[in-house]
């Protein structure tokens, strides 16, 4: 029951650890999901398999399925999985022209917009309806008819994005959050003496480091906008530093070296 507080508590888990949390859409309520997302704005949730939508006959079921996803969609931390076509369509085996997924697949799109909706496949439930080639060509063939999502968006920038993959390669000390988004810095990023936590928007009113392993090495009860701290002791490695400022959670990474 993710409505339960203390099931909504232990999100904080994955918020901390730069982790998603992924959900099938059926029987899920929407207000439920747009709780969490705003009390957790830094961890990404992924609605997969469209949400819970589906085709009931020649229909898109539930009958207010349009309300929902709008819902769903309502936060930008929000993603839908495109995914679990074949069986969503409701035939066996199932159709391979774009035409039959579009009710399925464009109020989808039409609700988290081009940015927010990422390719699944549900492999290998997927070949107890039909071939997987055959599904990938529809697919292409559906995008070749839109001008957004691109195919690059769809199966690649997506999927990075909504996941936070692929982005260490580039700079494994990178922050979690890019920094024209950050609501609270940290630097110098990678660090050997000390480190400054600042925040450009409201005080800090609590600070939590936590190592790799998640264990919390250091705690700080503040109202401050800038915090320095001393981490020449520290052992090596990565951690995070976790501020709560205005009910707001905020995650960096930091490198000791």
């Amino acid at each position: 029951n993710i409505a339960d507080a203390n099931i909504i508590a232990s999100f904080a888990h994955l918020a901390r650890k730069n982790l998603v949390l992924e959900l099938g859409g059926n029987g899920v309520d929407p207000k439920t999901i747009s709780a969490i997302a705003r009390r957790f704005p830094n961890m990404n949730i992924i609605m997969n398999h469209l949400a819970g939508i589906s085709m009931q006959g020649d229909q898109v079921a539930p009958g207010d399925y349009i309300a929902r996803l709008t819902e769903f969609a309502r936060e930008p931390n929000v993603y839908c999985k495109i995914s679990a076509l074949y069986t969503l369509v409701g035939q066996s085996p199932a159709p391979i022209t774009p035409d039959t997924y579009k009710p399925l697949i464009d109020p989808v799109i039409e609700a988290f917009g081009p940015d927010r909706v990422i390719f699944g496949s549900n492999w290998t439930l997927s070949d107890m309806h039909g071939s997987y080639t055959h599904m990938i060509t529809m697919l292409d063939e559906y995008l070749a008819g839109r001008e957004e999502p691109t195919p690059e968006q769809f199966y690649y920038s997506n999927i990075n994005k909504a996941y936070g993959i692929n982005q260490e390669e580039a700079d494994p000390t990178r922050n979690i959050i890019h920094a024209h988004e950050a609501k609270v810095i940290v630097f110098p990023n990678p660090a050997l003496h000390s480190i400054t936590v600042a925040s450009g928007l409201h005080s800090m009113k609590l600070l939590r480091i936590y190592d790799l392993h998640g264990r919390l090495i250091h705690k700080l009860d503040v109202d401050a906008f800038n915090i320095e701290l001393d981490v020449e002791a520290w052992e090596e490695g990565l951690y995070f530093v976790e501020t709560i400022q205005e009910n707001e959670v905020s995650v960096q990474r930091i490198l000791i070296q």
